[in-house]
């Protein structure tokens, strides 16, 4: 088995894993993961061009527009135009959408957290460094492949 492989399979594991239980808070939401995405997008990014989320989500608009429609009727994103094109709509994030998202981020980070007490200080800090080095070297090789 190739080392990217190997990687690969852990690494999307791990994420799976920290994502799953993070997104527990959801339930006390009644948000599905895809709701979830567009908030978290717009968490990270500020405000945004519908058409950049579905862009950055690989997901076609007319499914961004459904998910919107929800997320606006709870309260979560509020939709405006963009004073420079009128054509376009631009989505925020409110207040109660992101106390959602620090929460999930507040579980997750918990979660790793209490995942890391089982190892040593000097693994801990070493898998920092390695994490760093590896997310540097995707983000410049994902340049070419995206």
């Amino acid at each position: 088995m190739g080392k990217g492989k190997v990687l690969e399979e852990l690494l999307r594991e791990t994420c799976f894993l920290i994502k799953k239980v993070g997104r527990q808070v959801l339930k006390d939401y009644d948000l599905t993961s895809a709701q979830f995405e567009v908030l978290q997008k717009l968490y990270f990014n500020g405000k945004m061009r519908m058409s950049d989320i579905s862009r950055e989500l690989g997901v076609a608009k007319s499914t961004i527009t459904g998910i919107v429609r929800g997320l606006e009727s709870a309260g979560y994103v509020v939709k405006a135009k963009d004073p420079n094109d009128l054509r376009v709509n631009v989505l925020e994030l409110t207040s109660r959408g992101k106390e959602i998202i620090e929460k999930v981020i507040a579980r997750r980070q918990d979660f790793v957290s209490q995942c890391l007490k089982s190892l040593d200080i000097g693994i801990t800090e070493r898998l920092r460094e390695d994490l760093n080095r590896l997310l540097d070297s995707i983000r410049k090789e994902s340049k070419d492949w995206l």
